[in-house]
């Protein structure tokens, strides 16, 4: 039985509104946001309508500066079963439906980019699942089956017109796609949503990214990377359009100490022309107008999202109350979790950890799912049950040692730990990037 070692932990369902992730300060040069014409601009949003939300004010800035500005949208937003039932007048049941919804939103994206000064040639659609790209990160790679809607039974890209049109819902096909994007347009500065977002496609878009800048590492001139975000418990505030004041960020990211947010400003007639580039999305205006219009302020907010170094014997320095503590000792990651709730009242948990190695296809490499039920934690890597991990469960404390020959001695590792408590839901857990710094 491994003896635990004594530290402070916040509760784990806490955790995904916390920030957690090394943001440098705004006043550094490396988080400057400075456009020219030589820079180029890339905006990843997972529906249409995130780049407009976050990034609205921004992309006419680029713009102005004569910068070469892309889009790349990686679904079409078309699982969106409440604004079908109020746009449409009709729940999404075929999949003519299904594609029809999408269809009008890619329309109503061209609109709005065109009233921010953006042509169709500069809008990149790829057309994977909505609600399904965190899925298919999850667990569809490689030889696996795609993943398929339950309800409109597709497993491929529909849409003719799309740049990834034919591709299997594999997450080798959605990174091989922005690794292509990547090659070609040569960003300097790419915009993407946080991997702390509560939306699955929020933080997926983020994910296949990395894996995607990590792939081409060396191979392109390293971009600025900057994180927004849209979906967080109980913010903006208000939830109304509020012009004249500022967007401020959410009180749980105010906690940690590290946590720096720039306030990029928008002049007024930026401002305005936001907020009628909001409203060519009348598919969401019809349900949600009052959210959309929040984020018409003052400003806009970036992050520069860095990796967390990860050490050996990591477990003597001071731990942090707002993370999972992650070490390496012994030839061993230990994953190290305290709660203040006994574990038996939190519902299922789940960890997550996903192995990166320089020169290795990502889609081969471990993926390890843990998963806490009752008094047993059982691991599975895809469908295969793995054997022969070491762990210590308490009332109140689960302690994993995974060796690293098991993990194909990583590089990087991507982590995430979630669990269930009354409305929380486990899909609202946090990704981190840990880089594995090796003696």
């Amino acid at each position: 039985m491994i003896q635990p070692i004594r530290r402070v932990f916040v509760p784990l369902f806490l955790i995904p509104v916390i920030l957690i992730f090394k943001i440098a300060s705004s006043s550094g040069s490396d988080d400057a946001i400075l456009f020219s014409k030589e820079s180029r601009v890339l905006i990843v949003a997972p529906h249409p309508d995130d780049e407009t939300l976050s990034t609205g004010g921004l992309i006419q800035s680029a713009v102005e500066a004569n910068a070469d500005v892309k889009v790349v949208y990686l679904t079409h937003g078309d699982y969106n079963e409440i604004a079908s039932i109020v746009f449409q007048k009709k729940p999404l049941l075929t999949t003519a439906d299904f594609i029809k919804s999408g269809q009008s939103r890619k329309k109503e994206a061209i609109s709005a980019m065109s009233l921010l000064g953006l042509g169709e040639k500069n809008l990149i659609f790829l057309g994977y699942p909505d609600l399904g790209t965190l899925r298919i990160w999850r667990s569809h790679w490689g030889e696996t089956k795609p993943f398929r809607s339950f309800i409109t039974r597709i497993n491929k890209v529909p849409y003719k017109e799309d740049f990834s049109y034919g591709q299997p819902y594999r997450g080798d096909n959605v990174v091989l796609d922005f690794e292509k994007i990547l090659v070609s347009f040569q960003p300097t500065h790419i915009f993407v949503t946080a991997p702390f977002d509560l939306n699955p496609d929020h933080r997926a878009a983020y994910l296949y990214l990395q894996v995607a800048l990590l792939n081409l590492d060396g191979k392109i001139q390293k971009p600025q990377v900057f994180a927004y975000l849209v979906h967080t418990h109980r913010w903006p505030i208000p939830r109304k359009y509020k012009p004249e004041e500022p967007l401020n960020p959410p009180a749980s990211t105010q906690t940690h100490e590290a946590s720096r947010w720039l306030f990029y400003q928008l002049k007024p007639r930026q401002v305005q022309l936001k907020k009628e580039a909001l409203l060519k999305y009348g598919s969401q205006a019809a349900y949600s107008k009052d959210f959309m219009l929040s984020f018409v302020r003052t400003n806009e907010l970036y992050l520069n999202v860095r990796y967390e170094d990860l050490n050996e014997g990591q477990e003597n320095k001071k731990s942090k109350p707002d993370k999972v503590n992650y070490w390496i000792e012994e030839g061993k990651l230990w994953v190290d979790i305290r709660v203040t709730s006994p574990l038996d009242e939190l519902g299922t948990m789940s960890i997550e950890i996903f192995s990166y190695k320089n020169g290795v296809d990502f889609s081969t490499l471990p993926k390890f799912n843990f998963r806490l039920l009752g008094n047993q934690v059982l691991v599975k890597d895809g469908r295969r049950y793995v054997p022969g991990i070491q762990y210590h469960l308490g009332k109140k404390v689960l302690l994993i040692g995974i060796p690293l020959p098991l993990l194909k001695s990583p590089d990087y590792l991507f982590v995430s730990a979630q669990t269930a408590q009354n409305d929380i839901s486990r899909d609202f857990g946090s990704w981190r990037i840990l880089k594995v710094n090796k003696s």
